[in-house]
């Protein structure tokens, strides 16, 4: 069986696993690119030791092909970990939100709202 465990070391949380079983699916979600930081998601998936949507196909969380406008990753992952830095909005832009270019950080933020499941397993932070 799985089993993780949790440190801290300062600030900085590490995770390790006891090396039996599976290791947990994890995703990092959030804006990709900031005004002020280009691929800002791929340095925030690497702090939180997530997997951006550039590698859910590699990884067998979508299906081959689908890793732009799939969000069914999320569904997969154990753990799903969301940077809110960059998203300036408000509810009713984030309920009107669709997976298309554009709006898919607010999609993404819309469907774990709307899914408890899917929100039990979300950490937010901003980074």
């Amino acid at each position: 069986m799985f089993a993780r465990h949790e440190f801290f070391v300062g600030d900085e949380r590490v995770r390790a696993h006891n090396g039996y079983g599976e290791a947990p699916r994890v995703i990092a979600l959030g804006r990709t690119h900031l005004a002020d930081e280009r691929n800002a998601l791929d340095a925030f998936a690497q702090r939180v030791g997530g997997l951006t949507w550039k590698q859910w196909e590699g990884a067998g969380l979508v299906p081959r092909g689908q890793s732009i406008n799939n969000f069914s990753a999320a569904f997969e992952a154990d753990e799903i970990h969301f940077n809110l830095r960059g998203v300036t909005t408000n509810v009713d832009s984030i309920m009107a939100a669709s997976f298309s270019p554009g709006t898919m950080t607010l999609a993404e933020l819309k469907t774990i709202l709307s899914r408890p499941d899917l929100f039990r397993k979300t950490t937010w932070y901003f980074y």
